[in-house]
């Protein structure tokens, strides 16, 4: 236990020592991880969206502001006879508004302006849930054009897309991220290279009285190690607060579209890019340590 603090002392030292080597390589493994990340949290939202698709197929009903109740009246019915329709939901403007609160939450102040009763931005709807995808065709093109409605939106529309471009930016992600991931191990190297260097005398002395190779190697591994943790701590911190931005914005335009919550970078992926980070650290010093330290 005590040579794992002196190797923590001695690779703080080091790292206060080569601090130029030490930021570019943070930098680096911080970038390798913040572009996994935002690969990862699209990929992680389009198969959110495709799985919520596909268990539910749902055509959503916009309705004109000054639709009147005999309209609305006339388009129930003639809904309510299509082939395929499981449920007919109406939601008034007023609790499409106040769902989009609850899902901003801590971030509601950004309808300041809008009130669910004066001035809301959100339309009133039918929400139809059908037995399968293939009665969404017939009916989008019979109810578009009924009277009274504004717009139709049929998500099962977009699923064979959302898949394609998941699988797109899936494979995109992955082999940037190995291009980068080679980078960062060449730059941990390479900061642990000029560690060794550094404290060749001291190295020779600990030899000359007989230290193993694991206590002079220690030292250096954890100096990797703690690249690898700093540099992907900050890259989910700058994850988080992102994509929460992206978020929150999303929920603002299109408030019928759910997506996974920000936490779920904070608790779900932390561990994840900390425990990524510190074994790409220990990897680059191991290389390191092998190459360029005679032991």
């Amino acid at each position: 236990m005590n040579n794992f603090f002196m190797g923590i002392g001695d690779a703080l030292k080091s790292l206060k020592r080569n601090f130029s080597v030490t930021l570019g390589s943070m930098a680096t493994m911080m970038a390798t991880m913040l572009i996994f990340g935002v690969f990862l949290m699209v990929a992680t939202s389009i198969n959110h969206l495709v799985r919520s698709v596909e268990e539910q197929t749902v055509v959503r009903v916009f309705l004109k502001e000054e639709a009147s109740p005999a309209q609305r009246s006339r388009l129930e019915k003639s809904m309510e006879s299509q082939l395929g329709v499981a449920q007919i939901t109406f939601e008034d403007k007023v609790t499409a508004f106040q769902k989009a609160q609850a899902a901003l939450g801590n971030d509601s102040k950004l309808l300041e302006g809008y009130d669910a009763h004066t001035r809301n931005p959100y339309p009133n709807s039918y929400i139809i849930r059908l037995e399968k995808p293939e009665y969404s065709e017939n009916f989008v093109k019979s109810t578009a054009k009924a009277s009274g409605v504004e717009s139709v939106a049929n998500d099962s529309d977009t699923v064979n897309l959302l898949i394609r471009w998941a699988n797109i930016i899936r494979v995109a992600g992955m082999v940037i991220f190995a291009v980068l991931l080679v980078i960062s191990i060449f730059l941990i190297a390479n900061a642990i290279k000029m560690a060794v260097y550094g404290r060749r005398k001291e190295i020779e002395i600990m030899k000359f009285v007989g230290a193993t190779n694991t206590f002079i190697r220690w030292p250096f591994i954890i100096e990797g190690i703690l690249i690898g943790l700093i540099g992907a701590a900050l890259a989910v911190v700058l994850l988080y607060f992102g994509y929460r931005y992206a978020y929150t914005q999303a929920t603002i335009g299109l408030p019928f579209v759910t997506l996974p919550h920000p936490e779920v970078v904070l608790t779900t992926y932390s561990w994840t890019f900390a425990l990524g980070g510190m074994a790409i650290g220990a990897v680059g010093s191991l290389f390191s340590t092998r190459k360029h330290l005679n032991v």
